[in-house]
């Protein structure tokens, strides 16, 4: 098919090229509404101005096709290629027009890209240093290889996107991220940076997070069974309902973390920080918390059945005492011993 030069500007409607060659066409300004044009290639074309409002692209090859000024209102890109494509970035990523699409290693340093779409994107090798994707939606993208250096991805949803774990938490790119449920277990991220990070109902099972900084996180329902978080940062952490049982948590600083109804069995717990936590309700049956700080704790209907409270300082126990058990009166006697 020749269309070069005389398409310019034509009105051309819902046409089907399903499978057309139109390498380098000159389609500047043209109308192709509801066109289908799946698995079109449309390599080194000119689309500048074009209107492709509701088009098919799926599957289609874009490579260093040029874009700018194109209408691509509810498009679907879905599995296309746009490797060295270009395009307003801003106005594409935020209308969700490039939704599913393969983006290649494009470059988009400082962009603003705040509430963008970005679902099933594939960005393998991508630069996005610098770049705002605040609230933005990432689910089921592609970050394999992906830079995202000084970017700031607060609220942004990132589940079940494929992405470097380990590389991500060490760089501290997914501080402020919705992370979902993932599964790390086993994964080792010491010193790994998720401030306020969003894991709700994470698996977190045998996790080294040694002086990893999770101050803020929300690890709501997360089940952190036999992770390592010696020396880790959890300040005003949210641990509603998470399992923490047989966890290492020596010197870890816990001040002013929600710890509502958690399951701290038999954790090592030797000098961490509880001060102000709000552990109502919460089991720490067996735990060893020797030498654990505890002042102003809301420590109601706590079960320190068997625990070891040795040498714990600041400890005040009327809330053990309302609902006292007989382990909770062998704890009470223990911290009595000591004075």
């Amino acid at each position: 098919m020749c269309i070069r030069d005389r398409l310019k500007g034509c009105f051309l409607g819902p046409v089907d090229w399903t499978g057309h060659k139109l390498e380098g066409a000159q389609l500047q300004g043209v109308d192709l509404q509801g066109a289908d044009l799946e698995k079109v290639c449309l390599d080194d074309a000119d689309l500048t101005g074009a209107d492709l409002r509701s088009t098919n692209l799926k599957q289609a090859s874009l490579l260093c096709a040029v874009l700018l000024g194109t209408d691509l209102s509810d498009v679907c890109l879905d599995e296309a290629v746009l490797t060295g494509a270009a395009y307003d970035v801003q106005v594409a990523v935020c209308s969700g027009s490039l939704e599913g699409a393969d983006l290649g290693a494009v470059d988009w340093t400082g962009a603003k890209l705040s509430g963008a779409r970005l679902q099933r994107v594939k960005l393998h090798g991508a630069t996005l240093r610098h770049v705002d994707l605040s609230n933005a939606s990432m689910e089921l993208a592609d970050l394999t290889g992906t830079d995202l250096e000084g970017s700031c991805l607060e609220n942004a949803s990132l589940a079940h996107a494929v992405y470097d774990v380990e590389a991500f938490v060490q760089r501290g790119w997914l501080q402020g991220a919705m992370l979902g449920d993932v599964d790390w277990s086993g994964l080792n991220l010491a010193n790994g940076q998720l401030q306020r990070a969003i894991l709700r109902g994470a698996r977190l099972e045998g996790t080294r997070l040694i002086s990893a900084n999770l101050e803020g996180a929300d690890l709501t329902h997360a089940n952190l069974s036999g992770a390592n978080l010696n020396a880790a940062v959890m300040c005003t952490a949210r641990l509603q309902d998470a399992v923490l049982h047989s966890c290492t948590m020596q010197a870890t600083d816990l001040s002013r973390a929600q710890l509502q109804n958690a399951d701290l069995r038999r954790s090592s717990m030797r000098a961490a920080n509880l001060s102000l936590v709000d552990a109502t309700h919460t089991c720490f049956e067996d735990a060893k918390l020797i030498g654990a700080k505890l002042a102003r704790a809301s420590l109601t209907n706590a079960n320190f059945a068997f625990a070891d409270l040795s040498n714990a300082d600041s400890v005040s126990y009327t809330h053990l005492r309302a609902h006292e058990t007989p382990e909770h009166l062998v704890c009470r006697l223990l911290l009595e011993k000591k004075k």
